[in-house]
């Protein structure tokens, strides 16, 4: 008896779209760790330089004196970046951003995780030898006690 499976066009296409929804997060961080922050770093360096210069002044308060959001504006529009005020990004904020994606590369190898402690046999034991219990799931209408489970056996010969 010749059994063919053939991989179905729905399989195919849900596979497809997570590879591509996990490549589109992976390309997101690392724009955001090689790009995209640590040019916001630097604008927040001269957002900072304005800040500490109208504070020693004694025209601005805090950073969220309309002074200081004056001075961020006109410096923006000369320099060409956004009027909008630029957040800190340190340096382990965009490390982690570039770990990430590597995170999610490994990840797609490989989706199996175990909790700490517990080890995947092949037997059907959790780490500590005791059998696994299976997943019971409650629908609509049926009681929460738990229902009696017959014990299979298996053997290879």
């Amino acid at each position: 008896m010749e059994v063919n499976a053939r991989i179905s066009t729905e399989w195919r296409k849900r596979m497809l779209f997570m590879f591509f929804m996990i490549f589109g997060i992976a390309a997101w961080f690392l724009s955001d760790g090689y790009y995209f922050w640590p040019n916001e770093d630097k604008r927040f360096d001269e957002y900072n330089e304005i800040l500490d210069g109208l504070v020693e002044a004694g025209k601005a308060a805090d950073t969220e004196s309309s002074s200081v959001q004056i001075a961020w504006q006109r410096h923006a529009r000369e320099q060409g970046y956004k009027s909008k005020v630029p957040k800190e990004r340190t340096d382990s904020a965009i490390g982690e951003q570039r770990v990430i994606v590597h995170e999610q590369e490994s990840s797609t190898e490989s989706l199996h995780v175990v909790a700490p402690g517990l080890e995947h046999t092949d037997n059907g034991l959790v780490g500590d030898g005791t059998p696994r219990r299976p997943t019971m799931w409650r629908g609509r209408g049926q009681s929460a006690a738990p229902q009696r489970q017959q014990k299979l056996v298996c053997c290879a010969q």
